[in-house]
């Protein structure tokens, strides 16, 4: 029998990054049973759901729980209250808080889930960025002072996407120097401590979403 017609658990990230970090963590945990989407931007979650909606693993019951994630960024009540708009559009099912799991239908439950966590502004790698600067303090260090400089001298910030990909690309100093470029590739170099309670609410999450979880 084929992989996907057996039961199954998706997650709905928003790019190749969250997904990969997202894999990361459940693989350090050995939930195996998931099967990960991108929706390639917040703007495409309508449609994106739509075609999940349509698919034949989703109309014929495969999908048993669907996790649909995405950053809070600037604000996370304003992507929470997006995330929720755009899945009842779709679903026509209401969510009252992240992480509970609503019926839809038979065969199908789903959750949402808003990173770095309920009421946080921020983003996946926020969480990958905790985790680092408590295990690996004095690489921080270094990146505060140039964050600092940064600051000082142009006015600018650096975003955490950006410390993330910086952290990455120290971390991949014997990958060839156009492969750095690759937060997939990188994930597997970068000494992240998958299991760091930091990620637990979204492990247990991801938990969940295994449909062979009872």
């Amino acid at each position: 029998m084929s992989r996907l017609l057996e039961p199954y658990g998706m997650v709905l990230c928003e790019g190749k990054d969250d997904s990969a970090v997202l894999s990361a963590i459940a693989s350090s945990r050995g939930i195996n049973d998931l099967v990960f989407k991108e929706m390639k931007g917040t703007g495409n979650l309508v449609a994106r759901l739509s075609q999940i909606q349509a698919s034949p693993e989703f109309t014929r019951g495969t999908v048993r729980r669907l996790l649909i994630t995405r950053d809070a960024d600037d604000s996370w009540d304003a992507a929470w209250q997006s995330l929720r708009d755009s899945t009842q559009s779709v679903f026509g099912i209401s969510f009252a808080e992240p992480g509970d799991w609503v019926q839809l239908g038979e065969n199908c439950e789903i959750a949402l889930w808003v990173a770095p966590g309920s009421g946080r502004t921020g983003m996946i790698e926020t969480l990958c960025l905790e985790v680092l600067r408590e295990e690996e303090p004095d690489s921080f260090e270094c990146l505060d002072q140039f964050a600092d400089c940064l600051l000082q001298k142009h006015s600018g910030t650096l975003h955490e996407k950006e410390k993330f990909a910086i952290l990455s690309l120290i971390a991949q100093e014997k990958i060839p120097p156009r492969q750095r470029l690759s937060i997939r590739r990188a994930i597997k170099n970068i000494p992240i401590n998958w299991k760091h309670p930091i990620f637990g609410e979204l492990s247990n999450l991801l938990q969940q979403t295994n449909p062979k979880t009872p």
